[in-house]
């Protein structure tokens, strides 16, 4: 389960997963860092390491043609008109700032 592991590791595990789904697509590194637009060094240290950028990450994504993926991974929230319409977003309570006080 990834949310036991350490950041590198899941990092790691992104990086070896869009790995594979690359290569299953016959792509090169040299020819995804065309179509996506992402340097061929940044897409290489990715796959060695896992360390990327968002806007990198999502450009890879999108040039593997995975982006329903993101859908998957982070789903909208369900918000019931009736709390939206009441100010209640979140189940949540949100924390308000306190007051300043002036001497």
């Amino acid at each position: 389960m990834l949310s036991f592991k350490k950041t590198a590791d899941v990092a790691s595990s992104i990086a070896s997963k869009l790995r594979s789904r690359r290569a299953g697509s016959g792509l090169t590194q040299s020819e995804l860092a065309t179509k996506s637009g992402v340097p061929l060094g940044t897409l290489k240290l990715f796959e060695q390491t896992g360390k990327v950028s968002l806007f990198a990450l999502i450009d890879i994504m999108r040039a593997l043609d995975i982006m329903d993926a993101l859908d998957t991974m982070i789903p909208d929230e369900e918000i019931d008109s009736s709390d939206f319409l009441a100010g209640r977003t979140s189940s949540k309570s949100i924390r308000k700032r306190a007051r300043r006080v002036i001497k």
